[in-house]
């Protein structure tokens, strides 16, 4: 027996005896039946909208595409009622699209980590999107009426048609991620801050254009800006991530 483990050692000197070691296999995640059931009313209220609307959902999405780098284009949505409409469906369609990859992406990674189900992960992410718009809505509402002038819901909605873009290319670099495995979610959130960043930098651009060419200062510009554009979304994505 000596001899035989001597010959053994010799023979593959790099092998080794492993005692207690234990293989790390991919972790499961049980998902319950609560999520099923939300999921699947969530899917179904999402391909019932997409049927009804799917026209004006198409609609929006082409002109909001072709319509960010052109004045013109932007301001034509807004003096157009119908265009109003397809552009705020296609807006509510893809908060919806988002707030189901955010729930479940949750239930499988905790970014939230509280004891909720899909469903009510699902509700929560939908519901701080529209109070999010809606506090936006409100705030160009208040200015418009303080300096007696229209140009800041004008902007607004000028916001709205940015974010169907932005919101667009995420999806499509996650369902990237999805598809492919070698791309880790590392890179496609690097990819998707690229996206939000892009499409803030052309919105501020439009921003800057419109409100210096009504006789608003340079420094109200920035105060806008930094106040009512930046930091609000800067706190969105520190509850979030925090």
């Amino acid at each position: 027996m000596p001899a035989r483990d001597s010959l053994e050692c010799t023979a593959w000197p790099e092998s080794y005896i492993a005692t207690n070691e234990v293989i790390e296999t991919g972790s499961t995640v049980n998902v319950s039946f609560l999520d099923n059931i939300s999921n699947f009313i969530i899917v179904l209220l999402m391909l019932t909208l997409f049927s009804v609307a799917f026209m004006r959902i198409a609609e929006g999405l082409i002109t909001s595409a072709i319509s960010i780098g052109n004045y013109k284009r932007l301001l034509s949505i807004e003096q157009q009622n119908h265009l109003q409409n397809s552009r705020n469906t296609t807006l509510f369609f893809l908060l919806l699209i988002t707030a189901f990859i955010f729930a479940n992406f949750n239930a499988l990674h905790p970014v939230l980590e509280n004891p909720f189900f899909t469903g009510a992960n699902f509700l929560l992410a939908f519901g701080t999107s529209l109070l999010y718009l809606a506090f936006r809505a409100s705030i160009a509402a208040t200015l418009d009426w303080i300096n007696k002038c229209s140009i800041f819901t004008l902007l607004n909605r000028f916001y709205n048609t940015f974010l169907i873009v932005a919101i667009c290319l995420s999806i499509i670099g996650f369902i990237i991620f999805i598809i492919f495995e070698t791309i880790t979610f590392k890179h496609i959130a690097f990819y998707i801050a690229g996206c939000l960043i892009m499409s803030n930098l052309l919105y501020y651009m439009r921003c800057y254009k419109t409100i210096i060419s009504n006789g608003f200062s340079h420094f109200f510009l920035f105060l806008y800006l930094c106040t009512l554009e930046i930091l609000p979304q800067v706190v969105l994505a520190h509850l979030i991530l925090s």
